[in-house]
């Protein structure tokens, strides 16, 4: 279980290729997952914001926050 001071992100971030993609990092800064490559920004975080609902993101007390990098 989440430790309620720990805060895990999810990160839409742009690849040196220049594709787009979102990664969840853990709060010790360990990558625990990632997306596959999208071609457009808008994409990529419509897909993470879909996850980020997915899993109570938007809920007082979530241990997850959003972060559009870029």
């Amino acid at each position: 279980m989440a430790r309620k001071n720990w805060r895990y992100k999810i990160e839409v971030l742009r690849s040196s290729m220049g594709s787009w993609y979102w990664r969840i990092e853990a709060p010790n800064g360990r990558i625990l997952a990632h997306s596959e490559s999208y071609s457009s920004k808008a994409k990529a975080i419509q897909t993470a914001d879909s996850f980020f609902y997915d899993i109570g993101g938007r809920k007082k007390g979530s241990n997850f926050d959003l972060v559009i990098a870029g």
